[in-house]
Parts: C-alpha cells; structure tokens; sequence
C-alpha cells in the first residue's frame, strides 16, 4: 500500500529542493495560521498567515517550481485562500475530499468514508504531467505518524508511484527551511 520513509539528512533534503524544481511529486501544504478560532468558525486567515501564503507564492517563483494545475484545495476558508494568496485564484480548484483527509488512516470505513479515501488515494497516487508537481493545501495530516507534527504551511513531499501502487514519504519540510534552502540554493540563472 503506502510505503512511508522518512528522509531528513540534511544533504538529502537540499537535494530534494533540486529534484523538486525537476517535477514529479505531490506537494501536501497544511494552510498558513489561520484567525483565532475560538467560536468554531470556518475561519480565514490571520495576518502572519497571509504574510506565509505570499511568503510560499515568492519561494515557488524564486526557484522556478513548476505546477500543474489547478491547485487542488480543501473548501475550508484557511485552506482555500492559502492556495488562492500563493497560486491565485484563477489558478485553484476545491477538492472536498481533502477536508476529510484523516479518513486515510481509516481501516474500516463506512460506505461515504471509502468513497472519500478512494478519491484521496487517486489524488496521491497519481504522477503529475511531466515537469511539475501536483499541490495540495489541506489540513494536519502526519501520513501515518510519518512525523509528529504538520506546522503551518509544512510542505509534505511524496512520490506517487501510480494509479493503485501507492505513494512514498520523502520528507516533510517546514517553511522556515523550505526559505533557508531557497536562500542556499538558487537555481542557476541562465544567460542570454
């Protein structure tokens, strides 16, 4: 089913940044902070989130990520304006499914829950066109405890290997680090 490994050498990782830009991987966002959400409320973004999801627009440029659209995105508000703030709104599709994306550690589901974890499981199985990554802006999800914890735009990194074959953990980076390796490793400029 899901093979989960988990790659966090340092080395390893700021090659992955290089294997990134080349495409080929399901990009899983949890959204940027949201507002308080003390009432239960679907709430929107704060500020420091709204400064995150700029913040991811600006990395994706800077290091020429290529993305195949639409940019697939949970309906709820945080979910959804990350993905319009760093993709634009032109540019993102709400995928319903993704709301409910704990039911992929549900292993005995009901009628409806199976119909949700089909649809998600064919999202991340499914190898983007060549040259780009799939992107996803979801919730907390840990990929089967793959890591403790998905902060605020944490960027989980998987292969998928295909339709019914799965997909690979390669590592979960957090924004702070996606923008530290960016400042390390700036894509080679080429000169006209």
């Amino acid at each position: 089913m899901t093979n989960l490994e988990n790659s966090t050498n340092e080395e390893t990782d700021s090659g992955l940044l290089k294997a990134i830009r080349q495409g080929g991987y399901v990009l899983y966002f949890r959204h940027a902070k949201p507002e308080d959400n003390s009432a239960g409320s679907d709430s929107g973004l704060s500020e420091l989130g709204k400064q995150q999801a700029k913040q991811l627009e600006a990395l994706f440029k800077e290091q020429n990520i290529t993305v195949q659209l639409p940019v697939l995105t949970s309906s709820a508000n945080r979910a959804r304006q990350t993905a319009e703030m760093a993709f634009g709104v032109q540019n993102v599709k709400v995928e319903p499914a993704l709301y409910q994306i704990g039911v992929l550690q549900s292993e005995h589901p009901n009628e409806a829950e199976q119909s949700v974890k089909t649809r998600l499981l064919h999202i991340l199985e499914s190898r983007p066109a060549n040259g780009s990554n799939t992107v996803l802006i979801g919730h907390h999800f840990t990929f089967g405890d793959a890591f403790p914890e998905l902060p605020y735009l944490g960027m989980v990194i998987l292969e998928p290997a295909g339709q019914g074959k799965g997909y690979r953990f390669l590592s979960m980076i957090r924004l702070e680090q996606f923008a530290k390796w960016s400042e390390e490793h700036r894509p080679e400029q080429v000169l006209v």
